[in-house]
């Protein structure tokens, strides 16, 4: 028993220990080149948040950022024929390869009760854990779904444990003028967001740990 709780206490120490790391170091260091292209988690809202990634993918260098993956909630029924659109006619130049579509349950649907959610969050964690180990991102790119937070919940897990330095990108919706999403007050508050970039300038002032180059959809 002495041994459990003394390796417990180790555990909890190093988890503590890295915690402070992460969020009192400078959080984005200087850049360095990268030899090989980034595998690349890319996270599907739907309706809004799916037209805007859509429209941001366009720009993406898809050579530096393959292969992809896209994650989208279960009960989207929309958002996979428009990423695989993209890959066909923007990304993959006709051909449609480097890329897969993965689905996860939401961690809560629209009406859900709040008592109820916290079965669908601990589900939509562990789905999204299996997926995190399957695709190993070196990337994670999203624009404001709250499908997104499971996600990087599992990827700064590993994190903190030293595993994986998954780089996470969040870019707000361009809807947000004046106040940051639901999504975006949790990443930002917690700083588990690598860049953090937001489209009008009232909303770089406010939070001025983001980064604002104008509009980007």
């Amino acid at each position: 028993m002495n041994t459990i709780l003394q390796l417990a206490a180790t555990l909890v120490i190093v988890i503590i220990a890295r915690l402070l790391i992460l969020f009192y170091l400078p959080h984005s260091p200087s850049p360095k080149s990268r030899t090989q292209a980034a595998k690349t988690c890319i996270v599907m809202g739907s309706g809004g948040h799916t037209g805007e990634m859509t429209r941001l993918l366009t720009h993406l260098p898809s050579h530096q950022f393959y292969p992809r993956c896209y994650l989208i909630a279960s009960t989207d029924t929309i958002s996979g024929s428009k990423a695989k659109e993209l890959e066909r006619e923007v990304l993959s130049g006709g051909e449609g390869r480097d890329f897969r579509i993965v689905y996860i349950p939401r961690s809560r649907e629209v009406g859900q009760s709040w008592i109820s959610t916290v079965g669908s969050t601990v589900g939509a964690l562990v789905a999204c854990g299996l997926r995190f180990w399957d695709v190993w991102p070196d990337v994670i790119v999203c624009n404001g779904p709250g499908t997104c937070i499971p996600i990087i919940l599992v990827a700064h897990f590993f994190k903190i444990l030293g595993l994986k330095q998954t780089a996470v990108i969040f870019i707000e919706s361009f809807a947000r003028v004046e106040s940051l999403s639901l999504t975006g007050r949790i990443l930002y508050v917690t700083r588990m967001a690598n860049k953090f970039v937001v489209q009008w300038p009232e909303l770089q002032e406010r939070y001025p740990r983001s980064l604002y180059s104008g509009r980007l959809v």
